[in-house]
């Protein structure tokens, strides 16, 4: 039920569900709400009951993710709707942006949260991309890539705090967080804090350097 109302939450930015027994089912439907919510900016899920399936959700969805059916059409309606009213798409923006003449003594603009107005500004990843960075646009409307499987969206990026600790997360829940943070960090921005502790992580090494690409993230 909670999942379901963050679906179209507009407003709360902080949510703990801290010790609630959550399960992977639980997780993944947290996940899903975040395939489109674009508001909360806290998740504390600590000392629940989470495995590395649980925690394979989360890390897909702050990374990229391939779009469902549903998705794809709503996306596409999202942008005949935008050519109806004359509003850019975001194959027009790319090309657009393409076509301005780029001064090499001018430097980029920074934007928030990292963003660019030119230069380097999404994850190095094969396939076609789609340049539309604007957090204030549709999440649907994200930059996509074709790939094998079919088309991957962008993850959420306004999520800045994950609390996982204190469930049953084991060193393959590191691997699958780092390739999410690696994805992020190609964009600049993403999550600030992930915490970890009390789970049933061996690797050592792994975690310290998960941690300090997520303190990346942060930095100034």
């Amino acid at each position: 039920a909670i999942a379901a109302e963050l679906v179209s939450n507009t407003c709360l930015t902080t949510l703990s569900l801290w010790g609630n027994r959550i399960t992977n089912t639980g997780a993944r439907a947290l996940a899903n709400a975040l395939r489109t919510n674009r508001v909360l900016q806290s998740l504390s899920l600590g000392n629940n009951r989470i495995q590395d399936e649980g925690a394979a959700s989360l890390a897909m969805v702050i990374s990229e993710y391939l779009m469902t059916h549903e998705e794809i059409v709503a996306r596409r309606r999202l942008i005949s709707e935008q050519r109806s009213e004359g509003q850019g798409t975001p194959e027009m923006e790319r090309r657009t942006s393409l076509s301005k003449k780029k001064d090499p003594k001018k430097k980029d603009v920074p934007t928030s949260k990292g963003t660019k107005l030119s230069g380097k500004g999404a994850p190095a990843s094969k396939g076609k991309s789609e340049n539309v960075t604007d957090e204030s646009l549709n999440p649907l409307l994200e930059n996509t890539r074709r790939g094998t499987n079919g088309v991957y969206l962008l993850g959420n990026r306004v999520l800045v705090n994950l609390d996982l600790s204190g469930n049953r997360l084991t060193d393959y829940s590191v691997d699958v967080l780092q390739q999410a943070i690696k994805v992020q960090t190609g964009i600049g921005t993403g999550l600030f804090k992930l915490s970890l502790q009390g789970n049933d992580i061996k690797d050592a090494n792994k975690l310290r350097n998960l941690e300090a690409a997520v303190a990346s993230l942060s930095a100034p």
